[in-house]
């Protein structure tokens, strides 16, 4: 599956594997970063056995800000939501919309 949003400088890659136990949690936060911030390209990586994981991951799931590993294993939500904002603001994009919870 991939969630991706297109015309960014910011990319998220979060990085799974069917036998994760965070899988879910990394699925759902992939899909909430990208309705949060149109502007972040994210991409989920399934790790199926047929492709290899990017430089640097070393165990699922693992979180990659502009290819560099950021969390190993799921962060708090507010803390992913908090730097994507910090980033797309750093590179003139939107900052992201409602809070969780919030209606859009």
């Amino acid at each position: 599956m991939h969630v991706v949003n297109r015309r960014t400088r910011v990319a998220l890659q979060i990085v799974v594997a069917p036998s994760c136990p965070g899988g879910d949690v990394a699925r759902r936060l992939a899909q909430e970063a990208a309705r949060r911030f149109p502007a972040v390209q994210v991409e989920l990586i399934e790790l199926d056995g047929q492709r290899e994981p990017p430089e640097g991951v070393v165990a699922t799931p693992t979180y990659l800000l502009n290819g560099r590993v950021t969390w190993l294993g799921n962060p708090y939500p507010e803390d992913l939501f908090h730097r994507l904002a910090l980033c797309q603001t750093a590179v003139g994009g939107p900052i992201g919309g409602p809070r969780h919870g919030e209606d859009a």
